[in-house]
């Protein structure tokens, strides 16, 4: 019910004007309704909570059906509707989660998921953590690699540094703008908590030159 509710929301409000524009900034890799952030989520906040799903089972027919269209705004919305719905989720989330992280991948939908998703997720079932970090910063995917990465960014003075460490390190020295952007991303983050360590970080550590300008660019010295 959700899901048809929404289609005909974003139809209503397509905008055709935007829709070129937003494609040549996605690399021409998704289609788009043309619906501004501001727009789709004042959409989404006039249904979610009315359609709101009852059970975890509903919720992932839900979010998988948004996931195999084609407009990228269901795929903002699916992020957004499983972080609204924190309540009913189960420990088997972690499958969708990981294929949606494989599936219509982007840096935009990773870091969406990566912040809303994942992480509050590992706080929630802290015992498949080190099963699927463990999976993910060893992937051939980039997408799972870069996750490994930065889905520590809002733990602050809990960062489990060692993890930290031992995900950057693992691609350090990759020619992926995307991980060593994340690595810089993620230790740039945890600078704000703890930039002596940070320092000591890059000053023993052979980082790709991005990563450390990253890393170092916001510390007072």
């Amino acid at each position: 019910m959700m899901v048809q509710v929404l289609e005909k929301a974003f139809i209503s409000k397509s905008d055709s004007s935007r829709i070129e524009a937003m494609n040549a900034y996605m690399k021409h890799q998704f289609e788009f309704y043309g619906l501004t952030s501001p727009v789709r989520k004042d959409i989404q906040k006039s249904i979610f909570p009315i359609h709101k799903p009852q059970d975890f089972s509903i919720l992932e027919k839900d979010v998988r059906f948004m996931w195999s269209q084609k407009q990228r705004e269901w795929h903002y919305a699916a992020i957004d509707c499983l972080a609204a719905n924190k309540k009913i989720w189960k420990p088997e989330m972690i499958h969708l989660v990981d294929y949606m992280l494989v599936n219509n991948s982007w840096w935009d939908s990773v870091d969406g998921i990566s912040s809303q998703v994942a992480a509050p997720f590992f706080k929630k079932f802290p015992n498949l953590k080190t099963e699927w970090i463990n999976k993910w910063k060893l992937s051939d995917n980039m997408w799972l690699r870069r996750v490994s990465i930065i889905h520590q960014l809002k733990d602050r003075a809990s960062t489990d540094t060692d993890l930290l460490t031992e995900c950057i390190l693992l691609n350090s020295d990759s020619k992926e703008f995307f991980l060593q952007k994340a690595i810089g991303w993620a230790l740039r983050e945890y600078a704000k908590t703890n930039p002596e360590w940070v320092i000591r970080f890059v000053e023993v550590n052979d980082l790709k030159p991005l990563s450390k300008r990253e890393a170092v660019k916001n510390i007072q010295r």
